[in-house]
């Protein structure tokens, strides 16, 4: 599903191009323009509750946008370029608040990238990926993140995460189930989307019989 409201395309655009600015050599020039922009962006999206937006986490973030547990997924995906944005603002100003807003970025645009069918989701969350990766995550995002690159066809990166999840967690009922599910999948995938995912046939035996000998192991001792 494409974004299709008005108001989110008009302000995605907006924040798409403070997002190219902000990535210029010479972004300091456009510190006062992005931060109109971002604040406009807030009160169009937000309106009057513009500073409790910002102030909250990522899961009340998705429960406020959430109707009996179904996400919408348009505007979460709106407010997460437009965290986005903001934290390379923060950045450009060498604000801390940069990495919290990162962290909600992420969260809610892996979220969003889940079932939109948005070209400019993915970008953002590997460029996000990448700034948040020596900073530590709730145990939700990093279950994000493993699903995030199970269903996008990052193969290896998400069995790297799965293992990650074991180690930190232990030999929990979750993580069996989630692997069972995600050994099963991989194993119905056609060879050139494994290789694509960097998981070849052979490296994927190797994977989930080493995630299955750890797994008794923990789960035994």
């Amino acid at each position: 599903m494409a974004i299709k409201d008005e108001l989110f395309q008009s302000t995605l655009e907006n924040l798409y191009r403070i997002l190219g600015l902000l990535k210029q050599p010479d972004k300091d020039k456009h510190v006062i323009a992005a931060e109109a922009t971002i604040d406009e962006a807030y009160q169009k999206l937000t309106g009057a509750e513009a500073m409790l937006f910002k102030s909250l986490g990522s899961e009340e973030l998705i429960d406020i946008l959430s109707t009996n547990n179904m996400l919408d997924r348009e505007k979460a995906y709106v407010l997460g370029v437009l965290f986005k944005a903001d934290s390379e603002l923060q950045a450009a100003m060498d604000n801390s608040k940069s990495v919290g807003l990162k962290i909600k970025a992420l969260n809610l645009l892996i979220e969003a990238a889940l079932e939109l069918d948005v070209d400019n989701a993915n970008p953002y969350i590997e460029e996000l990926k990448e700034e948040l990766a020596g900073y530590k995550l709730s145990t939700k995002t990093k279950w994000r993140l493993f699903s995030y690159d199970w269903v996008w066809g990052n193969f290896a990166e998400a069995e790297d995460r799965l293992f990650s999840l074991l180690k930190e967690f232990g030999a929990s009922s979750e993580i069996e189930l989630q692997a069972k599910e995600f050994y099963k999948s991989l194993r119905e995938k056609e060879k050139e989307e494994l290789e694509k995912g960097n998981l070849p046939y052979e490296e994927l035996d190797e994977g989930q019989k080493a995630f299955e000998e750890r797994f008794l192991e923990l789960k035994v001792g």
